[in-house]
Parts: C-alpha cells; structure tokens; sequence
C-alpha cells in the first residue's frame, strides 16, 4: 500500500509559480474542489514528477504504471 502525506505543485496549468501544497493527513478522505481551470484534472498524456524515495515502493508504483 502507498499511503501519500501530501501534494504539492506548481507551474500546471492555471496555476503559477507559487507553490500549492494539500496536506492529506488532516482527515480519512480529502477532496479537491475548484473552479473549472484551476488545475484539478490531469490527462493520460499529463507528464507528472512523483518523488518516492523508498526503493521498493517506487518499483511497486512504477510496476502499476506500466500495466496500464
């Protein structure tokens, strides 16, 4: 299991070089709401830098990845 602690970006879409950073520890469920443009959504050709520092973890999601 991955269990992600937080996202953050910037520089996508609508939003600027700010940082935007959501802390998904604060509750069980988190959702992203926004007016349409805000960079909520991404598209299957959406390139996205996801840093995983364990090893083992990172195979697994990589491994996830590929099957699709």
């Amino acid at each position: 299991m991955i269990k992600f602690t937080s996202v953050e970006y910037k520089n996508f879409r609508s939003i600027g070089n700010h940082p935007i950073k959501i802390d998904l520890t604060r509750s069980h469920t988190t959702m992203v709401a926004g007016p349409n443009g805000s960079g909520k959504c991404v598209d299957k050709n959406t390139e996205v830098e996801i840093d995983i520092e364990n090893p083992h973890i990172k195979r697994l999601f990589l491994d996830m990845v590929n099957e699709e």
